[in-house]
């Protein structure tokens, strides 16, 4: 108990929608990760090269497209 007395704890600010923006944070890169593996093992299994299946996802444009859709529903748990 005296290691909580000495130490300085932190904790965000609520917000409003802070609930719902969180919720968004902690499921949108796994959701995301999850949808990209689905789609290369189906490329996998028509016979494609790993390094072919994994190359469609692993490009800027796929993650600046996952960045905005982030953006888009980070604005509306807001709302």
């Amino acid at each position: 108990m005296n290691q909580l007395a000495d130490c300085e704890l932190y904790t965000s600010k609520a917000f409003a929608g802070g609930v719902d923006a969180r919720a968004v944070l902690e499921t949108a890169m796994s959701d995301k990760a999850r949808e990209d593996r689905a789609q290369v093992l189906t490329l996998l299994e028509q016979g494609e090269s790993y390094e072919n299946a994994v190359a469609a996802f692993d490009t800027d444009e796929n993650f600046e497209q996952w960045y905005q859709q982030l953006e888009e529903s980070l604005q509306a748990a807001l709302e």
